[in-house]
């Protein structure tokens, strides 16, 4: 059983002598009753509510709540997972009973009492597993999509990022649809196209969604349109949405000659921006931390103009070889026609995409 199966079943418990309202606050005092009944430090009772209060929405409400939260909290009410289990297990029980009395006189039943105890079992073992990776990232999933479909149902955009050749990406988007797998989306037609292209996409985050998420793109055709259906959520805790200037990738392989006293190096060009550039190359250079060096562009990028003051920032791994950064001071004038090669190495990244575009 897959965690998003089990949460299906919590959702189809309804039959014809069960009433999910009056089952939530029989779900509240049978919590509360095992919560009180655990030697812990307690929690007053409106502070216990507003954590118990999501999980029952997030298991028995369709796009009821953002599951990934919900557990970290019922966790954080007790020392160890021992006493979590516990905890679960015992209002479960009380659960169960009154789940199984509910279908006294009712012909059949078996065929759901079943699945919601394996159901039951399977959420408690997973939420009490802390090395359960499967566990988070299911969670995360349900979480992710659940409120997507709220975003959806309360007519909200969401915020879509990506950086292409470098040029950020932004535009709103539109929540079409949701289902247990992920949700479809109608997106900017450039957006669009630098996700497809790059199989991916990032949601900024917003009051519903706690963190900034990449998602997985496939394109979807229907009548005549193409949209994106967004699957295989991560949570991303990096800030280059905070990224001040645009970052360009040269449309072809250039090399920047950088000389510091003795040394003289012939890198590759990444990317370029007002403040640095990225290079890559396949040797292993050790340079020092804050070196001075002076940078040789090709004439094709800054003309005629001297070389660019800087120093050396950082090395990465990139591929088979490195990635060296460095920071520039350009003068005036090397601003200038740094400026005016970005702006256009932009306009032909963005014509790029408009041609792509179906």
């Amino acid at each position: 059983m897959l965690y998003d199966e089990a949460v299906t079943i919590f959702r189809d418990i309804t039959h014809p002598d069960f009433n999910l309202d009056l089952f939530h606050p029989i779900f509240m005092k049978a919590a509360w009753k095992a919560y009180r009944d655990i030697e812990c430090e307690h929690v007053l009772a409106d502070k216990f509510q507003s954590i118990i209060n999501p999980l029952f929405d997030a298991l028995f409400i369709e796009n009821g709540g953002y599951m990934y939260d919900v557990t970290n909290e019922i966790n954080n009410l007790f020392p160890n997972t021992q006493q979590t289990e516990q905890f679960l297990n015992n209002t479960f029980h009380i659960i169960l009973n009154l789940y199984i009395k509910s279908f006294y006189g009712v012909s059949g039943g078996w065929e759901k009492i079943i699945p919601f105890a394996n159901a039951i079992e399977y959420f408690i073992t997973n939420i009490t597993d802390q090395n359960n990776k499967d566990k988070s990232h299911f969670l995360f999933q349900h979480s992710v999509i659940a409120s997507l479909e709220i975003l959806r149902h309360k007519n909200k955009d969401i915020t879509l990022y990506n950086t292409y050749c470098g040029v950020p990406i932004q535009y709103e988007a539109q929540v079409i649809e949701s289902n247990r797998q992920g949700v479809l989306i109608k997106a900017h037609p450039i957006q669009n196209t630098a996700a497809v292209l790059q199989n991916g996409i990032h949601l900024l985050k917003n009051e519903y969604l706690p963190y900034n998420i990449y998602a997985s793109v496939t394109p979807k055709y229907m009548k005549g349109e193409r949209y994106l259906e967004l699957y295989d959520f991560k949570k991303l805790e990096t800030s280059f949405f905070q990224r001040t200037s645009v970052r360009v990738h040269p449309p072809k392989p250039f090399v920047l000659e950088v000389i510091h006293n003795a040394v003289h190096l012939k890198l590759n060009i990444f990317d370029i921006s007002l403040g640095g550039v990225a290079t890559t190359s396949k040797h292993n250079y050790t340079l020092g931390n804050s070196i001075e060096a002076t940078l040789y562009f090709p004439t094709e990028i800054i003309g005629e103009t001297h070389g660019i003051k800087g120093y050396f920032v950082f090395t990465s791994s990139y591929e088979e070889g490195k990635k060296y950064h460095f920071k520039m001071n350009p003068t005036r004038q090397q601003e200038f026609y740094l400026s005016k090669y970005i702006a256009r190495r932009q306009q032909e990244i963005i014509k790029m995409l408009r041609d792509e575009i179906v």
